[in-house]
């Protein structure tokens, strides 16, 4: 299935490309939106104030030494690899039980496409994530490795936690209940990132710029496929045996 969303990823981006001249407001206002959220200019901003007063390392080193949340540098990368895998099933729940699904279709099939819209926001993330390991080759904390910023974890995490948000948002549920758990699954992604500072694989600034990373490709790639009057009717088929991914493109 992850291989068939990458493809579906690198199929939609073209589609994008080749419409975009029809279709350039509705880019626009999906990377404006995604960029204005606090959620992603605010962890930037955090990491920014981090860096210029020349606290990250400081804090690395005091978050592996006392280890206060996670007790020790490995229970701390444990905890971050089944953080991230909460956050991704949150993501897949809130999409299938507590929306309408894709483009308003109803049932089971409407709703798994629309938790896929989610996981293309997360690769995306993933995606951007890893070209700029590559490009900054920052040594991490460990020194196991110069793939330091920004944090992988992190931003895959909170692009799951960004979509599950917009999930909420749509759902029935009363108010109370849908601040309660997007906290739930914002702590759960805020956990995933202070983990990998514990564990120390990476600083601060790593994983908030992490953080502001996967709310912006999570709530950007939502908005610009699943927005009002999207252009786009997307189904999955997910029989094993013959699974299938229908896409339909309104000019």
């Amino acid at each position: 299935m992850r291989l068939i969303l990458r493809f579906l990823l690198v199929g939609l981006t073209f589609l994008f490309l080749v419409a975009s001249p029809l279709h350039a407001g509705r880019w626009k206002q999906a990377f404006t939106n995604a960029a204005k959220d606090p959620d992603t200019w605010a962890p930037t901003a955090a990491a920014a104030a981090i860096a210029i007063g020349g606290y990250d390392k400081d804090i690395a080193d005091w978050a592996v030494r006392t280890t206060p949340v996670f007790g020790s540098t490995q229970a701390a990368k444990t905890a971050s690899n089944r953080l991230r895998t909460a956050s991704d099933v949150g993501m897949v729940a809130t999409s299938l039980f507590l929306t309408r699904g894709s483009g308003g279709a109803q049932g089971f099939r409407g709703r798994a496409a629309y938790a896929g819209v989610g996981y293309l926001g997360a690769i995306l993330g993933s995606g951007t994530s890893s070209s700029l390991k590559g490009i900054t080759g920052r040594p991490r904390p460990d020194g196991s490795n110069h793939r330091s910023f920004p944090s992988g974890h992190s931003t895959r995490a909170f692009a799951y936690a960004a979509f599950s948000h917009r999930s909420l948002a749509e759902s029935r549920l009363p108010r109370g209940a849908r601040i309660g758990l997007r906290w739930g699954l914002t702590g759960l992604a805020a956990g995933t990132a202070w983990a990998r500072v514990e564990a120390g694989v990476h600083y601060p600034t790593d994983v908030l710029v992490g953080a502001g990373l996967g709310n912006f490709t999570g709530k950007f790639m939502g908005e610009l496929i699943l927005g009002p009057e999207s252009p786009i009717e997307l189904s999955f088929n997910l029989n094993p045996e013959r699974p299938q991914v229908n896409l339909a493109w309104s000019f």
